[in-house]
């Protein structure tokens, strides 16, 4: 989900962005990592990294900024092609969401 209920909404809601890239079991580390060259302009190592967290953890901040850069890097690696038809899963969040998300796994980790 994109949006925080209400009641969680920051008085003031800055301008700052994730691109956030998920895991979908379909695509290869390699379709991944070539992707992300292309999109977040990364060097290969760079991406490796971002490939593997998003394996490990299930999702991986490829890009962080204004809504429109990280929409930039979203179109970039949704229309690039692989041997499947299906993009890759990547969706432009705002920082707010993410920060409550991540909160909320540690919370959980914790409990």
């Amino acid at each position: 989900e994109s949006e925080l209920p209400l009641g969680l909404e920051p008085l003031d809601k800055g301008d700052t962005y994730y691109c956030m890239l998920f895991n979908d079991e379909v695509h290869t580390y390699e379709q991944v990592i070539l992707t992300l060259k292309k999109a977040v302009n990364c060097t290969h190592k760079e991406a490796v990294g971002y490939a593997t967290a998003v394996d490990r953890e299930g999702r991986r901040a490829v890009r962080c900024g204004d809504y429109q850069f990280c929409e930039q890097a979203k179109s970039v690696i949704m229309r690039t092609p692989g041997r499947q038809t299906k993009p890759l899963k990547v969706q432009v969040m705002h920082s707010s969401v993410v920060a409550h998300q991540c909160f909320s796994l540690r919370l959980l980790t914790w409990l």
